[in-house]
């Protein structure tokens, strides 16, 4: 087990509690973060076959899947949790194009 949070690169970055069991990354966030993370690359742990990726990251899922786009021709399926907020803009065009252009057949990718 990595016990980090995934984004484009290793590292640090501030991490916002919601209030509830969940939280978020405050890589666009002007505020001040409840506590400083580990951040994971993905792309560094897709150059291997894998038989499921399932990522819920609460907002980072479209930045994260840009940067590994290349490899996840290495993934058999992938679930994507799409979160939006109402102060940022929307990614999901981007989101889609990034599993469209990977060849991953959207039998195999669930959102």
């Amino acid at each position: 087990m990595i016990d980090r949070a995934l984004w484009v690169e290793n590292g640090f970055l501030g991490f916002r509690k919601d209030g509830s069991l969940g939280g978020r990354l405050a890589a666009d966030d002007n505020s001040q973060p409840d506590v400083e993370v580990p951040t994971q690359r993905l792309r560094d742990l897709l150059d291997v076959k894998v038989t499921l990726l399932k990522l819920d990251i609460e907002g980072a899922e479209t930045e994260v899947l840009e940067d590994c786009a290349d490899r996840l021709v290495n993934v058999e399926n992938l679930f994507v949790e799409y979160h939006s907020f109402v102060d940022s803009p929307q990614s999901l065009h981007r989101l889609l194009t990034v599993i469209h252009e990977s060849r991953l057949p959207y039998s195999r990718t669930c959102l």
